[in-house]
Order: C-alpha cells, then sequence, then structure tokens
C-alpha cells in the first residue's frame, strides 16, 4: 500500500470519526433538549401542585376558622343558658320562699280569722273537718259562727 491509499485510509476513519461524532452531538444535544423539555413540564405540573396545596390550605385554614367560630359561638350559648339556668334556679328559690311566706302569712290570718276553721298549725279545714290540701290562696270558707253550731268548734 503506498501513502495515497494510507491517506485515503486515514482520511476515511477520519470522516467516519468526524460523523460519528457530530452524530453522537446531536444525538446528545437531542437528548439534552428533551430532558429540559421533560423537566420544564415537571416543573409546570409541580407548580400546578403547589397552587393547588396552597389552594387546599386556604381552604382548610378557612374551614379551622369557621370551626374556631361556631365552637366560641356554642361556648358563648352554653354559658348564656347555663346563667339562665342558674337565674331560673335563684328565681325558683324566690318564688318558693315567697309562697312558703305567703301561705305562712294565710295560716296566721285564717288562724285569727273566727270565720274560718283550721287546725292547731292554722290549716283550715273543710265544713267536715278535713285538711284542705293544695290550695295556693283558698277561698274563704266562711262556716258560720261557731257559737251558732254547738256540734262544731272553731279549732280541732
Amino acid at each position: 500500500m503506498n501513502s495515497t491509499g494510507w491517506i485515503s485510509i486515514v482520511a476515511a476513519v477520519v470522516v467516519v470519526a468526524v460523523i460519528v461524532a457530530v452524530v453522537v452531538a446531536r444525538a446528545r444535544k437531542k437528548r439534552m433538549e428533551s430532558q429540559r423539555v421533560e423537566a420544564a413540564q415537571l416543573r409546570d405540573t409541580s407548580a400546578e401542585h403547589h397552587m393547588a396545596l396552597r389552594e387546599q390550605e386556604a381552604t382548610a385554614a378557612s374551614a379551622e376558622a369557621e370551626a374556631r367560630r361556631v365552637r366560641a359561638e356554642s361556648d358563648q350559648r352554653a354559658a348564656e343558658a347555663e346563667r339562665l339556668e342558674v337565674e331560673a334556679q335563684r328565681q325558683g328559690m324566690e318564688r318558693d320562699a315567697a309562697a312558703e311566706e305567703s301561705q305562712t302569712k294565710l295560716r296566721r290570718a285564717d288562724a285569727l280569722d273566727p270565720d274560718v276553721r283550721t287546725d292547731k298549725e292554722g290549716n283550715r279545714l273543710d265544713a267536715d273537718g278535713n285538711r284542705i290540701e293544695g290550695e295556693g290562696h283558698p277561698s274563704r270558707d266562711i262556716v258560720g259562727d261557731p257559737d251558732e253550731d254547738p256540734g262544731r268548734s272553731r279549732r280541732d
């Protein structure tokens, strides 16, 4: 083989090497561009997910705030209900005391009234001598003058 043959072979090898290098460089460039596109798509998807996550966080925070507001309102209503229950109990006790005082005064008045038959405790008695129970303010049972009916006494 002469030097022209060797030069042709070397030139062919160099040309093939350059072609292979160009093809590899283009493939590498194409692969890198493809990776850039895929990375950009992943970033876009990630950004969309991040926005959705922020919206979910805002919704959750809003729900928590609403729950706190409703809980506070409920606590306030429970406190008001408790206050009203205490007030009702106090008024009930006052009512019971006033009713007892009223009954005591009525028994005392009945005991003093010569026209009303009462027992030793001041409770009214009916025409048969039985205690009249459960009346808040008994009607005046005037049984007449005890002197007119010798079978009946003013007190038993």
